[in-house]
């Protein structure tokens, strides 16, 4: 009989979906094209930082995931 050394692991293996997941986002201001093919996974009990400089399409971002900006997003999935 081999030891509990040897022996394999049989523990489950859970696998969680992302609590947010963003693919491909493409979001507009008129022509202005802001947000260009942002992708992000957020899982369970994750903390994310949206960081940039002004002008960088922070807001547009977050409005776009908030659909706040439903009109102008063009491309991509949220969900």
């Amino acid at each position: 009989m081999p030891s509990a050394a040897t022996r394999p692991c049989r523990r489950s293996i859970w696998v969680v979906p992302a609590m947010l997941e963003i693919t491909g986002l493409q979001s507009f201001y008129g022509d202005a094209h802001i947000v260009q093919g942002a992708s992000l996974n957020v899982g369970p009990g994750e903390v994310v930082a949206l960081l940039g400089r002004n002008g960088m399409g922070k807001t547009t971002l977050i409005r776009s995931i908030m659909g706040l900006r439903p009109p102008a997003v063009r491309g991509g999935r949220i969900s």
